[in-house]
């Protein structure tokens, strides 16, 4: 058919495939065979994406010696499409307002960016929106086109979807109620970035890119699915898409892959969020890791593409300060750092039963003063998960239920819910944990009289118990109880009576064993240490001791001794005080022993009300 005449094949390097099932060897082949015997009848144009096209003919050898010219296209320029749009509507027999000119270059500057940018078909496809906008307008005159009918760079993305209500959003995610505020403090300020644009008032160019800290589990992924939506709503970004990707998805495995690969994510990304977990893995002092790259070719596509496209990244708090003290590209782009916390018990508890009410499941008081105890003991264990833990306690759950063949298959009993040594096992096969089930009433009443000495001891120093509860509920993280005080304003300066009052507040759990039990156990190293480390500083820094004001530097030999001696000798004096303190309170101490083996866990109210009772 093309004899005498030329051949055009559109997108050539299609016909280059490796699979043996392909017939597009047989095809190349075929022309090849052609192109030479009828050399002087045919002309053939190969046509395509210039780097598949050089790949195409790099593969052939045999075509590539019979290509005799190569002619690249350029992209047109920004100017060169409005051009084209305008000559294009003029030819169709429209009127053009020049108004217009600033949104079509915004719009070709958005999307020219693009992979796979159309150039002229691009504009045939502006020039049908625009006159299908035009019509639904209803303009006064039909062949004007104004600026109220050139479409958005939403409207060219079909992006339909509805502005949701992100406050519903937030309302639905449980905890993380300091986050929330700054989120919705950061949604106010992006409208206002855009109402000033509209309003004339000129803003500095603003650096939405973030970071998310926090552990698994917190709900950073979901959060950033909101954010989306938030800067979407907003205007900032053109699609509601989030990309989310890790290190294995940006670093290549030779030199030369990294770059296209991070750039082919860049690209997916493009108008919306690129959400970059474990973002600290891209670091690596290795030499033959191409972490490098990925992070230099991210920090050339933030410059390159600022308004385009948001970056987050995301990870542990400890390691993203790291990787961002590592990388001053990428700090000097972050605007903002929201903080993830970990859940508390309470918190978790509520994920659970959320879980259980989703599922359209209801579940007996008894079943959730079980998850609640479950959920306490594991709440402070090290990357316990967090939401995660919680979506496993009620897999287990479910699978128990399933197991138990209950009467009522859409009630969850107390049966149901796993117990402590069944969730260890499951997650930690049982190393390093504590179980409850063996736990005496021996070694719960010295757990009592030790937290109880702690913050008896503080009530009479301090006037105030200052306790925001004390627990002996047995947690996973290796305690078997602790008293927690409430936050209090850091003193940078403390004197003498001060410093002693906390050592005599440190040794009271030792001094109460020793007094209602006989001796004391070998649980109280942390007590000590923080108890001798206030003595060993008022000794040689503070000149707070026997020795006078002058400090001790060079602490060795003979030295040494005295020195700690003179700690000894303070710390000795402080927990004879101790010890008086809880004598002189004997009946205090023991009540409230009682009453904390009883209940397992005590507020502030309940602690002073049965100080009072003993004071009748």
């Amino acid at each position: 058919k093309a004899m005498g005449g030329v051949l055009f094949i559109d997108e050539a390097y299609s016909l280059a495939n490796e699979s043996k099932k392909d017939f597009g060897g047989e095809a190349i082949a075929t022309l090849i065979k052609a192109m030479e015997d009828h050399k002087d009848n045919l002309v053939v144009i190969f046509a395509g994406y210039k780097k598949e096209m050089a790949e195409f003919i790099d593969m052939n050898s045999g075509i590539a010696s019979r290509i005799g010219y190569t002619f690249d296209f350029e992209d047109y320029s920004n100017d060169e499409l409005t051009e084209m749009f305008n000559k294009k509507i003029k030819n169709m027999g429209f009127e053009y307002d020049e108004k217009c000119e600033t949104d079509l270059k915004n719009l070709f500057e958005y999307f020219s960016r693009r992979k796979g940018f159309g150039n002229g078909r691009f504009v045939d496809k502006l020039i049908q929106e625009t006159i299908l906008k035009h019509a639904i307008n209803e303009s006064p005159s039909i062949n004007r086109i104004t600026k109220e009918d050139i479409p958005s760079i939403r409207e060219m993305n079909n992006a339909s979807d509805p502005e949701e209500n992100t406050d519903d959003l937030l309302l639905n995610i449980v905890g993380l109620e300091n986050l929330k505020t700054k989120i919705k403090e950061f949604e106010e300020y992006v409208k206002f970035i855009k109402l000033a644009e509209k309003n004339n008032i000129t803003i500095p160019d603003q650096n939405l890119h973030m970071i998310f800290t926090g552990n698994p589990g917190t709900g950073k992924t979901t959060i950033a699915r909101i954010m989306a939506k938030i800067l979407y709503n907003a205007g900032v970004i053109h699609e509601n898409k989030l990309i989310e990707v890790e290190r294995k998805d940006l670093i290549g495995q030779y030199i030369g892959q990294t770059a296209p690969k991070t750039y082919e994510v860049i690209a997916r990304a493009m108008g919306g969020i690129l959400f970059i977990d474990e973002a600290y893995s891209l670091s690596s002092d290795s030499k033959n890791d191409y972490g490098s790259e990925a992070i230099a070719t991210l920090i050339k596509a933030m410059e390159d593409h600022k308004g385009e496209f948001v970056v987050i990244f995301a990870g542990y708090k400890k390691e993203m300060k790291e990787f961002i003290d590592m990388n001053s590209g990428i700090a000097s782009r972050i605007g903002y750092t929201f903080e993830f916390e970990d859940y508390n018990k309470e918190e978790l508890t509520e994920i659970f039963l959320k879980k259980v009410s989703k599922s359209n499941l209801t579940i007996t008081d008894e079943a959730k003063e079980k998850v609640k105890s479950l959920m306490s003991y594991f709440v402070g264990v090290e990357n316990i998960g967090n939401g995660r833990f919680a979506d496993k306690v009620y897999m287990n759950t479910l699978v128990k239920h399933a197991k138990n063949n209950s009467k009522n298959i859409s009630v969850i009993t107390e049966d149901d819910i796993p117990s402590v040594k069944e969730m260890t096992d499951t997650i930690f096969n049982g190393n390093n944990m504590i179980n409850p089930d063996e736990i005496d009433e021996k070694a719960y009443r010295k757990t009592a009289i030790h937290e109880i000495g702690h913050a008896l001891v503080r009530y009479v120093l301090y006037n105030e118990p200052g306790i925001l509860k004390i627990t002996i509920n047995p947690e996973g993280r290796g305690t078997l109880g602790y008293v927690m005080y409430k936050d209090s304003k850091v003193s940078y300066v403390n004197s003498k009576s001060e410093l002693l009052n906390k050592i005599k507040v440190s040794l009271a759990g030792m001094g109460a064993e020793e007094l209602f039990i006989g001796e004391f156990a070998n649980g109280n190293t942390s007590d000590l240490e923080k108890a001798t480390t206030i003595a060993k500083n008022m000794v040689t820094k503070f000149g707070m001791s026997r020795f006078g004001i002058g400090q001790i530097d060079n602490i060795s030999g003979e030295l040494a001794t005295r020195v700690t001696e003179e700690i000894n000798y303070i710390l000795d004096d402080c927990y004879t005080n101790t010890k008086k303190i809880l004598i002189d309170n004997k009946d205090k101490v023991l009540a409230l022993v009682d009453y904390l083996l009883d209940k397992k866990e005590i507020s502030e109210e309940e602690f002073i009300n049965v100080i009072k009772q003993k004071e009748v």
